[in-house]
């Protein structure tokens, strides 16, 4: 039986991981800007949850594929390993030593 790679839920691992250090990083620039902090500030905080964004964004794809690759090989070498073991078993005689006549 072949079974699928969960995109979704590798997905949502990641999104999950990420996404509390994201919020975190914004909640933070958030608090800041409300401190009453000059406009020029507010645009370079913003500027900051902007790049952060971006950033995690990247990782998230990165992640994301790296994880499902990692799946995808792992399911080839048990794949691999069952028909070798299939493959010695037929190569193999019986060993119960009775006759099939």
């Amino acid at each position: 039986m072949r079974k699928s790679v969960d995109v979704e839920k590798l997905a949502q691992d990641i999104l999950n991981e990420i996404g509390e250090r994201y919020l975190e990083e914004i909640e933070a620039a958030i608090a800041l800007m409300d401190d009453g902090n000059k406009d020029e500030m507010n645009a370079v905080l913003l500027y900051a949850i902007v790049s952060s964004l971006k950033c995690h964004s990247e990782r998230f794809a990165i992640r994301l594929v790296q994880k499902v690759v990692d799946h995808m090989n792992e399911k080839w070498e048990e794949s691999k390993a069952h028909e070798k073991n299939a493959e010695k078993q037929i190569a193999s005689p019986s060993k119960s030593g009775g006759t099939a006549f």
